[in-house]
């Protein structure tokens, strides 16, 4: 039996470190997926996101991706047949940022392989990776 009784240097309850993401503010990125999603009590909405900035193996042996993401929300309308149709809002912030990217129809889709700059953004005690132009 390869086993041995040690003294450890026990220090009690410590806070764990937690990931430090301003490690990645700054950097130059491409964007990398764009998904399109619905929730049920918010509506439909656009998932961006960029290429993994880091990634690690959580407690279950997964390896976790960091990524920069972004939110666009979408506007829907109903014709007179009652056919649902989904748009980019002139003038809201997902029209905005477009705008700031270069795309002008509100075509999301063009967003794919462009140059974006990783910023973070705070909600609460979490920190979020987003981006913007560079």
């Amino acid at each position: 039996m390869s086993e041995e009784q040690v003294g450890l240097n026990f220090k009690g309850l410590k806070e764990m470190p937690a990931y430090d993401y301003s490690q990645h503010v700054g950097k130059k990125v491409v964007i990398a997926d764009i998904e399109e999603r619905k929730h049920n009590e918010y509506g439909y909405y656009v998932l961006v996101s960029s290429v993994a900035l880091d990634s690690f193996e959580n407690n279950e042996k997964e390896v976790v991706e960091i990524k920069a993401t972004k939110i666009l929300n979408l506007f829907t309308d109903k014709d007179e047949t009652g056919n649902e149709s989904v748009f980019v809002g002139k003038g809201s912030k997902t029209d905005l940022f477009l705008k700031s990217m270069g795309i002008e129809n509100g075509d999301y889709k063009l967003l794919q392989g462009k140059d974006v700059q990783v910023t973070k953004i705070l909600k609460g005690e979490k920190t979020y990776l987003t981006f913007e132009k560079p």
